[in-house]
């Protein structure tokens, strides 16, 4: 049964906050008259009340508590020793210290009054830092261990107090939840507290009721009037994201971003169309902030192919992977079966054909199609003519165009202007790029001598990469693709003849990438450079 913890039987002011102690052996109870008690969680007997030392109040005689007046709007423990405890009277605005097992007084730190009295606050993970919030809106950091007012945050617009407040489980960032009484709508911004910036701020459709980061710090969890019970899960962009690792490089927000549908205001007729205008004409700020460019920067530099890195790593490796899914033993073929029993019938019954006579049966519907196929087709005789004929081995195309798509890139033309051989070479890697890794391998393999065609193509493929890697452009995806190519027409290369066309074009494609890849060398070792002398380690 619930045990209702009490001073004394006659004990009728409410209770205002609480908090329990990190062994859950204790819990300090803020009452509304401004008294702190410990209770025992497993007892549940009183075990003693806070008190501070005496100090006269301003403008009247009597004698009145310096440490806590009035009501008590929260209370924390800290490292399971140390009590704080704040009152909402606006005469009152500090933080006082207790001793959790003798109950003494031991600190108080006064907070700024300019900002209103205080509304509540919430304990850092580490017990190190305490957010205060007033009911003007005002958040205070206070660092408990230096006694001092670290950070003062205070969002323009917002003259509400804050209706949640959170911190990251690495103490590095602080939620702060705006009331609907602020001129932006219920908003939420993360502020960051080395830095002291803001660094997101978010618009919702209602106020936050409560919100907290998950034990990881990779998500925000809040809750809403119009959720019906519901929670919302927000992915922190940062640690998901790569190219996002660093948020103070982006600037602070100006305005929220509207995560959810806004809450629609009505407004006035001089002022609804200039609203609708400077929307339409302004782009959206988040577009902007990680807008990037495919084009490059200048002639001549390094630009990739945003291919992801895994189907690059495939297109070099999927020899590798090939072997490595080969499976152990070959799939047993299923055992055949007719669909159709063959039968036969003698007078009214059916009995089932002997083997023989089936297979006799089925060898001649057989030849009888073939001889129809052969017949409508126009290339061949009928059967017996075949029979007397010698069978021939040579593979009869029928002069079909039998060529890959690669080799039909591949093919030149003799009347080719320089401006269609660009384009032709542009289509090759594109058309490489759209293939999958087993498909590149494929389409690679599937040019020169064994594939059917000759050492033209072989030619064409290594003036193909050194048109590529003389523009730069594409520089992952070549890189990948001449890896491939190499590995499968590597032995045709080296047999080239010294004073031949395809031996020059190769020697001019190695110096062509020894040139890159010293330009690379030279611009990685020039940074490290200027990062060791602005940092002083140019001795090492």
């Amino acid at each position: 049964t619930p045990t209702a913890l009490r001073v004394s039987r006659h004990a009728s002011t409410p209770a205002t906050a609480v908090a329990v102690s990190g062994c859950g052996n204790f819990v300090v109870v803020g009452y509304a008259d401004g008294s702190l008690h410990r209770f025992n969680l497993q007892s549940g007997k009183h075990r003693g009340a806070f008190a501070g030392p005496r100090t006269r109040s301003h403008g009247t005689g009597a004698a009145t508590p310096a440490g806590i007046q009035r009501a008590i709007c929260a209370v924390a423990i800290l490292h399971s020793s140390t009590v704080v405890a704040a009152s909402s009277h606006p005469s009152d605005v500090a933080l006082s210290l207790y001793s959790l097992t003798t109950h003494a007084f031991e600190r108080r730190l006064q907070l700024p009054t300019s900002r209103g009295p205080i509304a509540s606050f919430v304990v850092s993970p580490n017990s190190s830092l305490l957010a205060v919030s007033t009911q003007e809106g005002a958040v205070f950091l206070v660092d408990i261990l230096s006694h001092t007012v670290i950070r003062t945050i205070y969002k323009e617009g917002a003259p509400a107090a804050p209706s949640a407040i959170a911190f990251s489980p690495d103490a590095r960032w602080l939620a702060v939840a705006s009331r609907p009484g602020a001129s932006q709508g219920p908003t939420l911004y993360i502020y960051d507290i080395l830095s002291a910036t803001v660094i997101d701020w978010m618009r919702f459709k209602s106020p936050v009721l409560a919100l907290t980061f998950d034990p990881t710090g990779t998500f925000l969890l809040t809750s809403h009037e119009h959720a019906h019970g519901g929670v919302f899960v927000w992915a922190n962009k940062h640690a998901f994201d790569p190219a996002l690792t660093a948020p103070l490089l982006h600037a602070s927000p100006l305005e929220p971003l509207d995560v959810e549908d806004p809450v629609v205001e009505v407004a006035g007729e001089g002022t609804e169309g200039d609203t609708e205008t400077q929307e339409a004409a302004e782009p959206s700020r988040s577009s902007l902030l990680y807008k990037t460019k495919r084009a490059p920067l200048f002639s001549g530099a390094f630009t990739l192919s945003s291919v992801p890195p895994a189907k690059l790593q495939a297109i070099v490796s999927i020899e590798e992977i090939k072997e490595k899914c080969k499976p152990v033993e070959p799939v047993a073929a299923p055992v055949s079966a007719p669909f159709f029993l063959p039968t036969r019938y003698e007078g009214t019954q059916a009995k089932f054909a002997p083997a023989e006579e089936s297979a006799s049966s089925d060898g001649e519907a057989t030849g009888l199609g073939e001889d129809a196929v052969a017949f409508f087709s126009g290339k061949k005789g009928t059967q017996g003519e075949d029979e007397k004929k010698p069978r021939q081995k040579i593979f009869d195309n029928g002069r079909l165009d039998v060529r890959s798509e690669l080799q039909k890139l591949l093919a030149v033309s003799e009347a080719e202007s320089p401006k269609a051989k660009e384009e032709r070479y542009l289509q090759i890697l594109k058309y490489l790029k759209s293939l999958s890794p087993s498909g590149v391998s494929l389409a690679v393999h599937q040019i020169g001598m064994l594939a059917g065609g000759s050492d033209q193509e072989i030619e064409e493929m290594v003036r193909v990469f050194h048109y590529h890697v003389k523009r730069r452009h594409e520089a992952d995806l070549v890189q990948s693709l001449l890896n491939v190519f190499l590995k499968a027409h590597g032995d045709v290369l080296l047999s080239a003849a010294p004073d031949s066309d395809l031996a020059a074009l190769v020697a001019d494609l190695e110096r062509l990438l020894r040139g890159d890849w010293q330009t690379l060398e030279e611009q990685f070792a020039l940074l490290q450079c200027h990062l060791k002398f602005l940092t002083h380690l140019q001795m090492e």
